[in-house]
């Protein structure tokens, strides 16, 4: 029976192994070959170089810059996300139009990135943007127009960044809290728990698989970042280079305007060591956030 169960199955799983092996795994492979070769397009040889591509990043500044700017944005933009989420999260839990507000706040996350981007350039535009005409009626003119100026661009797009991501983890945090037992609450305050405390040894305890399944996510959208720094900080038909991160490198890199462009190669070994990054992070992320699993 057994074994008829997996013949059945099979003609159901093939053509969507058949899509994931074409559209996912092959271009792994090939990207992790080209990596291994030094080409700049059709017509220009195609020589291999083995570790060449990975050797010329340990000496990149740009490569440093690019690999730290996603990290912050993993750090800080993360834990703003996840901070603020638990904030909203006890919030909501006490209002009557929980449901109304939740689809508020994850609305950013329907709207492509990209759109947000010129939405958020023209927000914070220094002549006609909303913000600086805000500070300039309330007498903080002084303030105006330094939101997209080189040297505060990058943490300007951070904090936009988490405007738009809060909503989506904020409404995993909702989820799994929900799923917890009222009892557990009712016992809690019988013992004399404040909020706190009932966050601390309750809430965060027995949702804490969904935190460690959110925390993961996050780290690989942090990682990959693009879109929306792309579309913010374009200025003309170039991206100032001190808000690249690495998916930003790897496009400047192997198809863009970076010198010498079309660095196919070098680009594709910037894209796999992005995977690498992102694979050491993720499974250290899982060990230190590895507990024993509470049923309720």
């Amino acid at each position: 029976m057994i074994r008829s169960r997996r013949r059945l199955a099979l003609p159901f799983i093939l053509p969507a192994l058949l899509l994931y092996l074409a559209f996912s795994v092959y271009p792994a492979i090939d990207a992790l070959w080209l990596a291994l070769h030094s080409w700049q397009g059709a017509g220009t040889p195609f020589t291999y170089i083995g570790l060449g591509n990975f050797t010329k990043l340990t000496s990149d500044p740009v490569f440093w810059l690019s690999t730290r700017n996603s990290l912050l944005i993993v750090l800080v933009v993360g834990v703003a996300i996840f901070v603020i989420g638990f904030l909203f999260t006890a919030v909501l839990r006490t209002m009557r139009l929980r449901k109304t507000l939740r689809a508020i706040l994850f609305l950013p996350n329907v709207v492509p990135a990209v759109a947000l981007g010129i939405v958020w350039v023209m927000i914070l535009a220094p002549d006609f943007g909303i913000v600086n005409a805000a500070l300039r009626a309330i007498g903080l003119g002084r303030f105006a127009g330094i939101w997209l100026s080189p040297g505060v661009i990058f943490y300007t797009i951070m904090a936009a960044m988490v405007w738009i991501n809060t909503g989506f983890y904020t409404t995993i945090i909702l989820a799994g809290q929900d799923r917890i037992p009222a009892d557990y609450y009712d016992s809690a305050q019988v013992e004399g728990a404040d909020k706190f405390q009932q966050f601390w040894y309750v809430t965060l305890p027995m949702m804490w698989d969904v935190v460690s399944v959110a925390s993961v996510l996050w780290v690989i959208s942090g990682i990959k970042a693009f879109d929306f720094i792309y579309a913010f900080s374009l200025q003309g038909s170039f991206v100032p280079q001190n808000v690249w991160t690495m998916g930003i490198n790897v496009y400047m890199t192997a198809l863009a305007s970076r010198i010498p462009v079309y660095q196919l190669g070098y680009g594709s070994s910037i894209g796999i060591t992005m995977v690498v990054i992102v694979a050491v992070l993720v499974f250290l992320l899982r060990r230190v956030m590895r507990r024993e699993a509470i049923e309720y």
